[in-house]
């Protein structure tokens, strides 16, 4: 009952503990359709090479490349509620998102949160924005999704995509 899923040198590891329908005192963390976005997101984070870098930057572009990768390979990803959300709220998140990334701190924005103002793990959608505008920028999206994958200067990357707060 800790996570859906996460990845390890050995491969995968995948919580069914934590996925279900919910019926009379079962309330399931996640639901049961979710499994399958999920376990894709994890592939896509056994698939990443990058560089050892603990920023707030980096750890947002790895989960938010596994949600984009995720979506050109599904047309979904499982975050559906938080990216509503930071789509509404995209200046004021990048405005906020600018001055703490370089530090080593991931609080509020990755893996829980206290703060019930706004949706947890925004991080994703960030992250998942700057994939995205990488992307697009690129005009051989084969290399882009390499690029993406094996990652070696997250702020060269992130230049590189342009994003800027209003893509």
């Amino acid at each position: 009952m800790n996570t859906g899923g996460t990845t390890f040198s050995g491969g995968l590891i995948i919580g069914a503990e934590m996925f279900g329908d919910a019926k009379d005192n079962f309330n399931p963390r996640l639901p049961r359709e979710a499994m399958d976005l999920i376990v894709v997101h994890e592939l896509i984070h056994y698939q990443q090479n990058y560089v050892h870098d603990q920023s707030l930057l980096a750890q947002t572009i790895r989960e938010g490349t596994a949600d984009f990768v995720c979506e050109l390979l599904t047309g979904s990803h499982s975050n559906e509620d938080m990216y509503q959300y930071g789509q509404a709220h995209e200046a004021e998140l990048w405005n906020e998102f600018k001055q703490q990334m370089d530090g080593n701190s991931w609080s509020p924005w990755l893996y829980g949160n206290k703060d019930n103002s706004r949706p947890k793990d925004l991080g994703y959608w960030m992250g998942y924005k700057i994939a995205q505008a990488y992307y697009l920028q690129m005009p051989d999206k084969n290399q882009a999704v390499n690029d993406l994958l094996n990652i070696q200067d997250f702020k060269k990357l992130l230049t590189q995509s342009g994003y800027n707060g209003n893509n």
